[in-house]
């Protein structure tokens, strides 16, 4: 990452942007195999700090964490639901308690993310249905008199 691109992300984003250079020096160094890696990046990122409100604010990491932790070797196992941040929870932490959390998290991002398409979505639609009522109704007074 560019670091101007850097100075411009959250606290959280710059941590977890320097951890995961950090692992790129260790898996080099160390000779790491993909589970390695897995257990490392778990470990230095637990749900509750990678699905924390700070870096799902930049949803775009998770697929470019999906990608890179894939390049490094750790065979990630698509989710049935195919969707990015439910294979990051179900296939990164090892421990039940944690994947159970990571999934949880996941789902409730997932779900809000929809309430807020759900909520604008609705939102535009009234508007177009009150501006065509209102046009209507003028033009409707206007033929009428």
């Amino acid at each position: 990452m560019h670091p101007t691109a850097l100075s411009e992300l959250n606290d959280e984003l710059k941590g977890l942007t320097c951890s995961v250079r950090d692992l790129e020096h260790r898996i080099a160094e160390e000779d790491l195999s993909g589970d390695q890696v897995k257990r490392a990046f778990a470990e230095m990122y637990p749900p509750a700090t990678l699905f924390s409100n700070e870096i799902k604010s930049f949803l775009s990491i998770y697929p470019a964490l999906r990608t890179w932790l894939n390049e490094q070797g750790t065979a990630l196992t698509r989710h049935s639901s195919h969707r990015i941040i439910m294979t990051l929870a179900s296939s990164v932490y090892k421990d039940p308690e944690d994947t159970n959390g990571a999934l949880d998290m996941a789902r409730n991002i997932i779900a809000r993310s929809r309430n807020r398409s759900l909520s604008n979505s609705t939102s535009d639609t009234q508007g177009v249905e009150s501006t065509a009522g209102r046009s209507q109704q003028a033009t409707s007074g206007a033929t009428d008199s």
